[in-house]
């Protein structure tokens, strides 16, 4: 209260923690002691800024391990969960950046102490392996901490268990293991095992990083599964390890730090180190759609290329952690803020998921239903709108990466829905060029749409093809539209040739440059008509590299 300095308040910490910590501590007036330990965390929530100014930021940092020393003597884990949360809380909305930066460190401790203060979940959950009688719900059998287990029974009967096995030659260190273990030697060569975690980290089973069991005699097939905690919120958050984990984002949210971290002034380190807290709230199920569109804003304002390239960078990774609907609201908003301008933002941020494979994550939710129409529409977007060209320097080869990256999406796309509405989209200009011999239309915009029309036939996975042309041939005619716009742009060829060699002058081949830059060529039906599959074109031309008539072909 009366402005003592740091390097006071160090000595202070200092004496008495030489009072508390030894042997001979016990008669101290603990009470005491801890009513001393309040008032110092709230020096340090109020007065750390000033610290920093007067003493320093090594001054600080001794008085808060210092503290952090003590207080772990003297408190329970309630009490001591509850001082680093305030305080690390009142850190992160400091306007110091170093101080920032420590509410960083210590929000990563805190959410380390509430991951090993865990109970072990009664539920767990795997998702995605290939071997699909692994998949579903493991109920907690083995509460024991050291030997946690998991099982289920499959549909065929086999009881199937997720659990900790010493390995032999690796010391102290047990690995992970989902196995239909043997009844009278678990844990042994005799189990089938399918899928091991060889580095985890933490009491339980980790979510990401399993690996197939593919060996003689094991079963695991690609691709491994994720490993997820089934949540269970208690009704009364009260302080104990069951709701640390829920105290912390309810606060989080409560006093909206997720908005106050992502300002308009927000730090390229603050980011960075955001990406853990982030995947935590995620994984909590705090993360809103209104957080989402909150980080994203901050990209579209900030002038920095490298901080935009961070925020890409932790909204990218952060996928791996959301549902399908948090995923499917993000690639929405990207979308609409390229429809508002900010394509090299969109762009950007849509490179980074090539570059990243993302979307490949174990993690990740399966590009299908309403997220599959998100996630197309968003690239599409992109990847159809010619206004970057060229591009920015560190986006060079971001079209190419984003098409290859959509390609991929689509040809994993087993139903043709997705394609017949992109197709559609390429269809709509063509079908409109085809109607106007004007010598005003812009050709690149009319071979761009052929472009990205042979782009979706070849992004098609057989299946799909076979459904994507039987449909085009029986509703809208493709081999129609595209034999009637290529007569169309004949006639525009011509007319261009007209207008370039003026009144009274005789059409000649060597003399035909156009303003098209398309050389002169006769076109020539064998017979079939120009619909339903039948046309037989004869084209000659004395260019027949030129890339309009190329892209037509």
């Amino acid at each position: 209260k009366t402005g003592l300095g740091g390097a006071t308040i160090k000595v202070f910490v200092h004496a008495l923690t030489d009072a508390v910590l030894p042997a001979e501590a016990e008669v101290v007036d603990r009470p005491v002691a801890q009513e001393i330990i309040t008032r110092i965390g709230r020096v340090l929530r109020e007065h750390s800024e000033s610290i920093i100014k007067t003493d320093g930021v090594d001054v600080l940092n001794d008085l808060l391990k210092m503290t952090r020393k003590l207080i772990a003597s003297l408190e329970g884990n309630g009490a001591r969960f509850r001082f680093w949360l305030n305080t690390t809380l009142a850190f992160l909305r400091a306007g110091s950046v170093p101080l920032k930066l420590f509410g960083w460190e210590y929000l990563g401790e805190l959410i380390r102490f509430i991951k090993t203060n865990r109970p072990p979940p009664s539920q767990l959950a795997v998702v995605g392996a290939g071997a699909s009688a692994v998949n579903g719900l493991y109920q907690l059998t083995s509460g024991d901490p050291d030997n946690l287990q998991w099982t289920k029974t499959s549909e065929e009967g086999l009881t199937l268990t997720i659990f900790q096995c010493s390995i032999e030659g690796q010391g102290n260190r047990k690995w992970w293991y989902i196995s239909h273990a043997d009844e009278s030697s678990p844990g042994t060569e005799q189990d089938i095992d399918y899928y091991k975690h060889e580095k985890p980290r933490g009491k339980h089973p980790p979510r990401l990083g399993w690996e197939v069991c593919d060996n003689e005699g094991e079963q695991g097939k690609d691709p491994p599964p994720h490993v997820d905690r089934i949540l269970e919120r208690p009704a009364d958050l009260v302080e104990g390890p069951r709701c640390y984990d829920f105290l912390l984002v309810q606060q989080v949210v409560e006093d909206k730090v997720i908005e106050d971290i992502f300002s308009g002034s927000v730090h390229r380190q603050v980011v960075a180190r955001s990406q853990d807290f982030l995947a935590f709230v995620a994984q909590m199920q705090g993360l809103t759609k209104a957080h989402l569109e909150h980080v994203w804003n901050t990209c579209r304002d900030q002038s920095e290329a490298e901080l935009v390239d961070e925020l890409h960078i932790l909204l990218v990774r952060l996928i791996a952690e959301l549902d399908a609907d948090l995923t499917g609201h993000l690639f929405d908003i990207v979308r609409q803020s390229f429809l508002e301008g900010y394509s090299t933002e969109a762009m950007s941020f849509a490179f980074r998921l090539a570059d990243d494979r993302v979307l490949d994550h174990p993690g990740a939710p399966p590009v299908e239903g309403p997220l599959a129409t998100s996630v197309f529409s968003c690239l599409w977007e992109i990847v159809r709108h010619p206004a970057l060209s060229p591009p920015p320097p560190n986006l060079k080869n971001a079209r190419q990466s984003i098409q290859t990256m959509l390609r991929d999406l689509l040809r994993a796309c087993p139903e043709a829905d997705h394609h017949v509405r992109l197709l559609t989209s390429c269809l709509a200009p063509l079908v409109d060029s085809a109607r106007t011999t004007s010598t005003e239309l812009d050709e690149a915009v009319v071979i761009w749409n052929i472009e990205l029309a042979r782009f979706v036939l070849d992004s098609c996975a057989p299946a799909a093809l076979q459904t994507l042309v039987e449909t085009f041939a029986a509703e809208q005619s493709l081999n129609e539209v595209l034999y009637t716009e290529f007569c169309a742009w004949k006639a525009r060829c011509a007319a261009r040739q007209r207008a370039a060699q003026g009144p009274g002058q005789l059409q000649s081949p060597s003399n035909t440059a156009s303003s098209s830059g398309v050389e002169p060529m006769t076109l020539v039906s064998t017979g079939g008509g120009s619909g339903g599959g039948g046309s037989g074109l004869t084209i000659s031309a004395s260019t027949t590299g030129d890339k309009q008539l190329g892209a037509r072909l």
